[in-house]
């Protein structure tokens, strides 16, 4: 009987829990590409996994996937996949991509290649737009930070479809959520709900519940350093659904605390609604602990390089805006100077993931060891006439 009443409006109760609002698009390396009824190729959703994997792992997977297509325009080293750990097959990735895509379509290897490559950034643009658009955000503001294994490879043709000027690639992004996972540290939350006007909270009773909490989070914590402690309280405007966050200090008996927490997420408020309701009173919602330890020391620097390294190699790579194959500089990522700058088209490898950008655009290594590349954002020519396309700016240090 329950399911009947289940999408009527006020009906169940709502759970408020801390998340990461995230966004998944299914357009990874092993996405396998097919083409449809139609005779259009589309990507995914179907993947090859990590095993058999793409065809160009040489583990028996058959179908043409992101990676071997990449892997044809050139993108990927077939020499130094994984720091050269791992070989890859590109005669495997060729007859892959030609039995299934170009000779179902007409399309040369190469042509069906980009075409994979092209459909795989405007799958994540068009997800990413609708999602840009609902925050009331305008991706020409925003920066794209790239991480995963395949994401630097596809993350400049993401951000210039998007209209992002700017890519940024952290250190380690291909193994970031593993290493996020090793820099974490252990923590515990506990909360209390309290459901009162701000205004008639004891405050002394109020300590003592903080105290419970922290007492009750730090028996699960392990021994070791002294945890970190952090304070916050949930408060809303009496009558609301859903409060805000307010971190506050230690201890909360003050004379001035009451004050302060108002005035704190009165702020808070304005930012995220644009107004402050002054006529409703602010009601305490929750208190809230959270206990860690202090987070770990990973050695993640390296030793500053004295000069501009030079490239280690030159290979061919597609280039969308021009007619096919172009020769491009490919750099160790370890071995370049903080500060160094790179125009493009260039090729970054690092052994977890690698690095592409375009001609004109500009990659400069920043303090912390990031690549931050200024985009180069072409339009393309008016259909009526009235326009024309972007110029593609020279590019230099081709031999």
């Amino acid at each position: 009987m329950d399911r009947q009443h289940r999408f009527k409006a006020g009906s169940g109760l709502p759970a408020a829990v801390p998340v990461y609002d995230l966004l998944e698009i299914g357009a990874g390396g092993g996405s396998i590409a097919r083409v449809d009824d139609l005779g259009l190729i589309r990507v995914g959703p179907e993947s090859a996994g990590s095993t058999p994997g793409p065809a160009c792992y040489g583990l028996g997977g058959a179908a043409p996937t992101v990676t071997d297509a990449d892997l044809l325009l050139g993108y990927l080293n077939p020499g130094y996949f994984l720091g050269g750990r791992m070989a890859l097959d590109r005669a495997a990735a060729e007859r892959a991509v030609g039995k299934h895509l170009a000779d179902a379509t007409g399309l040369t290897p190469l042509e069906a290649a980009a075409g994979v490559h092209e459909i795989v950034n405007e799958n994540m643009a068009a997800a990413a737009r609708i999602y840009v658009a609902e925050k009331g955000k305008a991706p020409s503001e925003l920066s794209l930070v790239a991480f995963g294994g395949a994401g630097p490879v596809h993350a400049a043709g993401l951000a210039r479809k998007l209209g992002c000027p700017r890519l940024v690639v952290p250190p380690h992004s291909g193994v970031m959520s593993s290493l996020g996972l090793l820099a974490a540290p252990v923590a515990f939350e506990r909360s209390r709900a309290v459901r009162q006007i701000l205004e008639a909270v004891d405050l002394a009773a109020l300590e003592a519940g903080f105290r419970a909490l922290e007492a009750e989070a730090g028996e699960l914590m392990p021994d070791g350093a002294a945890p970190i402690v952090r304070r916050s309280v949930d408060l809303r405007y009496s009558g609301q659904d859903y409060p805000l966050e307010v971190q506050v200090a230690a201890p909360c008996d003050a004379p001035s605390t009451k004050a302060d927490w108002e005035a704190r997420f009165e702020a808070l408020y304005h930012s995220h609604y644009g107004k402050v309701d002054d006529d409703n009173p602010v009601e305490l919602a929750s208190i809230r602990v959270h206990v860690s330890q202090p987070p770990p020391a990973l050695e993640l620097a390296r030793p500053p390089a004295k000069a501009d390294a030079p490239p280690k190699a030159w290979r061919d790579i597609h280039v969308p805006t021009g007619s096919g194959m172009e020769r491009a500089p490919v750099y160790e990522r370890a071995e370049l100077r903080i500060g160094q700058e790179i125009a493009g088209p260039a090729v970054i490898e690092e052994p977890e993931s690698t690095t592409v950008i375009g001609p004109g655009d500009r990659l400069r290594v920043d303090p912390l060891g990031c690549l931050v590349a200024d985009l180069v954002i072409y339009r393309p020519a008016m259909s009526d006439g009235g326009g024309e396309e972007a110029p593609r700016p020279a590019a230099f240090g081709r031999p």
